[in-house]
């Protein structure tokens, strides 16, 4: 992937992307990126894979919703990767990343999930 192709990424995500944690239920952290422009769903698809599914119809707009999603695996290394260009959302990736790191139980998970809630 290109640089370019990063610092696309990055900015798409800073304008509609998001990054939440499923806590305390699951303990995982997901990345997506909404919109219903499908063409653009598709490219960020073609450049990190993850998970597309149709969404629902927002309340102002009768076109269909498109969503592209990773799980916390793929959370960490895609944040990893965009990291360097993010503006906006640069707290959010930097939360999220030490959530996924949460290898020796040292993570304050309930702590980091709630500070990352207040984010958004």
């Amino acid at each position: 992937m290109t640089e370019t192709d990063k610092a696309w990424l990055a900015g798409l995500f800073d304008g509609e992307g998001c990054v939440w944690s499923r806590w305390p239920k699951r303990m995982n952290v997901i990345t997506e990126i909404k919109m219903c422009h499908m063409g653009t769903i598709e490219r960020v698809n073609s450049l990190f894979p993850g998970r597309v599914a149709k969404g629902h119809l927002s309340g102002w707009s009768i076109k269909p919703q498109w969503r592209w999603s990773l799980d916390t695996l793929g959370t960490q290394r895609f944040l990893t990767m965009i990291r360097p260009y993010l503006v906006t959302k640069r707290r959010e990736a930097e939360i999220a990343l030490e959530l996924c790191n949460r290898k020796d139980g040292t993570c304050r998970f309930d702590i980091l999930a709630a500070e990352l809630k207040a984010c958004r």
